[in-house]
């Protein structure tokens, strides 16, 4: 093969390297799970001063199989509007399309505080956004905000440096995700409306940690 050629493909290869190093750099809250175009999804975002550590169960979900399941999520979001999105969609087996209207997901969500350098206590603030028919939620998306007055920080592990998700229909993680947290409690259920929209409705305001069914 000519040098000429070898080198240029060499200069390409780098600049995609380099490419792909940068967009993390500057989008330090690209979230580990699959996202797609149009399915429905819903976001976790953080608010507060501090890192907030979130565990979730998404309960007894109709898969487009007719199947039911858990669906369990461990989500970090760094402070001051770090966010993380789980598309809904894609793990019900309904990958890009929206879910069915009147859709209802009962949700049991664990919230921890968390610092590199963990001193004192912390405002928990976490909104929940949910949308359809887009990979990103628009400013008018409808959205639930979740706080918490203070509470003590925790030490955030060193491996956690942006924000992530890991989700997994797995009971047994699903439950070491849930044993692992601290502090906060709280209920919410999501409803797709009839025009694919989400609305989330609180059902049990934050109180202190409650390790309850869900595992």
């Amino acid at each position: 093969m000519n040098k000429n050629i070898i080198f240029l493909v060499l200069i390409v290869i780098l600049i995609g390297i380099i490419g792909v190093a940068a967009f993390l750099m500057i989008n330090p809250n690209v979230p580990t799970s699959q996202v797609t175009a149009t399915g429905t999804k819903i976001a976790f975002e953080n608010n507060g001063s501090t890192w907030v550590h979130t565990a979730a169960v998404f309960e007894n979900v109709t898969l487009k199989n007719g199947t039911t399941t858990n669906v369990y999520a461990d989500a970090w979001t760094m402070p001051e509007n770090g966010k993380v999105i789980i598309d809904l969609s894609n793990e019900m087996g309904y990958g890009n399309e929206p879910l069915p209207p009147n859709t209802v997901i009962n949700a049991k969500l664990w919230l921890d505080p968390v610092s590199q350098s963990p001193n004192g206590s912390a405002v928990v603030v976490k909104t929940l956004k949910g949308w359809s028919n887009a990979p990103e939620p628009k400013d008018n998306e409808n959205s639930t905000t979740v706080t918490f007055p203070s509470h003590e920080i925790l030490q955030l592990p060193a491996s956690i440096t942006q924000s992530n998700v890991t989700l997994t229909t797995d009971s047994v993680k699903g439950a070491a995700y849930i044993s692992s947290m601290q502090t906060l409690y709280v209920e919410c259920q999501i409803r797709v409306n009839s025009d694919q929209s989400v609305t989330i409705t609180i059902l049990q305001q934050p109180e202190l940690c409650k390790l309850v069914a869900g595992g």
